[in-house]
């Protein structure tokens, strides 16, 4: 007799031989009972011949709450997932647009849609393939500014991601807790919201099992602290699970996890596990967890990054993530014990993460001697965090919002080497934001100070689609050294303004040398120089930048970047600092670092003018200081400006540290207020006392 191997879940039968012959080459996935499909999109795959059968359409609207939220209003994300190991053909209809010149995403894929009614168009899509489809009627050609600025969006989105056939059945045995759906959680109100609540899971242990399992169906688990017996979590397909998974530290037990000490003071000396795996085709969603939620269930507007529950963190050594899809983060999507944690290393493939709608939701971090593979990414913040050396990304699809860097190299001084980066497309590049934020830009180091040296990073084929705001923004000024960068087959469409009408060059501050480019193209124009690659230099950045194997020499270091007074022939200028006090030019984020170890711990005052612009600003100025420990973040009041009028956001405590890496002083806005919203007028640091 024949024998056969049934992969369980799956709503057309995925049977296979046991001598490897597929009887059926298309694998589609049930639908989650009680979960309503997408009201906008249809979905139908050829499983033989003129066999069409519907594939379950996922929806998610934007978020309502959280900084960046107002943003994102009456938008959606609709998506799709199945198996296949052929060209299959695939039809979709919209409930409401036209079926005309429908644009598939990624462009490089060069894939052909044909009308077959008036709403429905039909495609071609290759194994593996992850693609964005686009009705012209969806589009707001002008969004978060309106005409003549703004960039086009696509306000109902519909995602497909035709996987490659799962490689291992879903786990089964008495290894595994299987869990049926259903409510695993209490319900907590979250401090500091009013009449919210959020549910805190009662799974535990999970009776011990090192597996767990959760079924088909809808499940309200809430922020589940993993314990240290768990080892896997596999979500079948059409399983939705509503929460966030916190993969705790070697001995750290559920509820008796010192957060502070934990994930900020002494992360670096608690021991990870050795190793643990979250696999299948199901939903994790954050959907349910109120937007910057704590870990002791309490709220806090601002950006405490130790505290917040993000979707997945994983304090681990080894970390195998693949085939889920990520919904809606409250915070980071995915992260480590602490994002610096050079002991981690793992395979992230074939995942998708979706519906980062508001401010802080990054999409993960390449770990060390790891890789990112064959996976899609949307996010609203840094999308690839590039940290740790000897490390790859490949074969990935991204869809940048309005917020953040694509690749980011920033935010903590560090040193790396090694990374490779190959065929990845950006297939939207939301960011709008004016010409001084110190993240917005395809290619980013967001400066922080410190020493480090980053060298031999290699992007091949990176294709960045539309107009874009800006593709490079390095800022590092201060003792972080940036070198040997090769870009091959960098194309991108042209390069846009900012919401104020400013052009959006692209910026290299600081000890940055030794970058080529090789087949640079900016809409279907080579790059061959600074100018026509619109590259502003400054503080001795520029030297032994090569294109297409020719050195070119820089040119002065341009106004759009820094003030008028600077100069632009020379590093520009360090603030003034005299005995007591540093004011410092009035940008968004400044490095103090050598104000600080000058003068010493003590108590300090620290201020920031600023005046709203064409609506009522609120914002802060915070200080962050960084040593062997980690982060502190002394912020100071949020303070409203009505438009046109200025106001002052001041604090003064007595601050210290150990072995001072770096220092910045940051202004930032808060709530809806957008980063452009308000322009500053003076910053200002004094010492007061000893």
């Amino acid at each position: 007799m024949v024998g056969w191997v049934v992969f369980a879940l799956v709503s057309f039968s995925q049977i296979v031989k046991a001598d490897g012959v597929k009887i059926h080459p298309v694998f589609l996935f049930p639908a989650p009972e009680g979960l309503e499909p997408s009201p906008l999109y249809k979905v139908q795959v050829e499983i033989d011949t003129n066999d069409w059968q519907s594939s379950y359409v996922y929806f998610n609207p934007a978020r309502r709450d959280g900084s960046g939220a107002d943003e994102q209003k009456a938008r959606s994300m609709n998506w799709t997932t199945f198996c296949i190991d052929r060209p299959t053909r695939i039809r979709i209809t919209s409930k409401d647009h036209q079926a005309e010149n429908v644009v598939i995403r990624p462009s490089r894929f060069d894939i052909k849609s044909k009308p077959i009614d008036p709403h429905t168009i039909e495609l071609t899509l290759e194994p593996g393939q992850k693609v964005s489809v686009e009705f012209p009627g969806t589009i707001n050609p002008h969004t978060f500014t309106g005409p003549p600025y703004g960039i086009p969006t696509v306000t109902d989105a519909l995602l497909i991601f035709a996987d490659t056939p799962p490689s291992e059945p879903a786990p089964s045995g008495d290894e595994v807790a299987v869990i049926a759906p259903g409510l695993h959680a209490t319900e907590y109100p979250v401090d500091g919201l009013d009449g919210i609540t959020a549910h805190r899971s009662t799974l535990g242990t999970a009776d011990q099992k090192p597996i767990v399992r959760f079924l088909k169906g809808i499940h309200d688990l809430g922020y589940w602290q993993v314990p240290n017996n768990i080892e896997k979590i596999h979500l079948d397909p059409g399983a939705v699970v509503f929460g966030a998974l916190d993969i705790l530290p070697l001995g750290e037990l559920p509820g008796d996890v010192d957060i502070d000490t934990t994930y900020r003071d002494a992360w670096h000396k608690k021991e990870l596990r050795p190793n643990f795996q979250l696999t299948g085709h199901g939903v994790l969603s954050g959907t349910k967890l109120p937007w910057h939620l704590k870990k002791d269930f309490s709220y806090h507007p601002h950006d405490h990054y130790w505290q917040h529950v993000k979707l997945v963190q994983l304090a681990v050594e080894d970390v195998i993530l693949r085939d889920v899809t990520l919904v809606d983060a409250p915070y980071w999507t995915v992260s480590f014990i602490n994002d610096a944690d050079k002991r981690t290393t793992g395979t992230f493939e074939n995942f998708k993460i979706v519906g980062s709608w508001t401010y802080n939701n990054d999409g993960l971090p390449l770990a060390r001697n790891g890789v990112i593979r064959n996976a899609f990414i949307h996010a609203n913040d840094d999308s690839i965090k590039l940290y740790h050396s000897d490390a790859k990304v490949e074969n990935c699809v991204l869809w940048q919002n309005c917020n953040g860097a694509v690749f980011q190299f920033g935010w903590f001084p560090k040193s790396l080497s090694n990374v490779t980066v190959t065929n990845v497309d950006i297939i939207h590049f939301e960011n709008w934001y004016g010409v001084n934020q110190s993240n917005r830009a395809v290619f980013n180091y967001a400066n922080a100070g410190g020493p480090g040296l980053i060298e031999n990073i290699s992007f091949d084929h990176v294709t960045v689609e539309g107009r874009i705001l800006r593709l490079f923004g390095f800022n590092a000024m201060g003792q972080q050294q940036i070198r040997y960068f090769r870009f091959n087959r960098l194309e991108c469409g042209t390069m846009g303004i900012g919401q104020i009408g400013a052009p959006g060059r692209n910026y290299f501050l600081g000890d940055i040398s030794g970058f080529s480019f090789s087949n640079f193209t900016m809409g279907e124009k080579l790059i061959n120089d600074f100018e026509s690659a619109q590259f502003d230099v400054g503080g001795g950045a520029g030297h032994s930048f090569q294109f297409d194997g020719k050195f070119a020499t820089p040119p002065a270091f341009s106004t759009l970047i820094a003030p008028p007074s600077t100069n632009h022939h020379q590093q520009p200028s360090v603030p003034v600092i005299d005995p007591i006090t540093h004011k410092t030019k009035p940008e968004k984020s400044q490095d103090i670092t050598s104000f600080l170890q000058q003068h010493g711990p003590g108590t300090y005052m620290w201020s920031s003018v600023f005046r709203a612009d064409q609506r009522p600003a609120t914002a802060k100025a915070t200080l962050i200081i960084r040593d062997e420990s980690g982060q502190q973040f002394h912020p100071a009041p949020d303070v409203t400006a009505e438009a046109g009028k200025s106001a002052k956001s001041q604090r003064e405590t007595p601050v210290s540290w150990t072995e001072l890496l770096s220092a910045e002083l940051r202004v930032q806005t808060v709530g809806s207020t957008p980063e452009s919203g308000f322009t500053i007028l003076s910053t200002s640091l004094q010492k007061i006392s000893k």
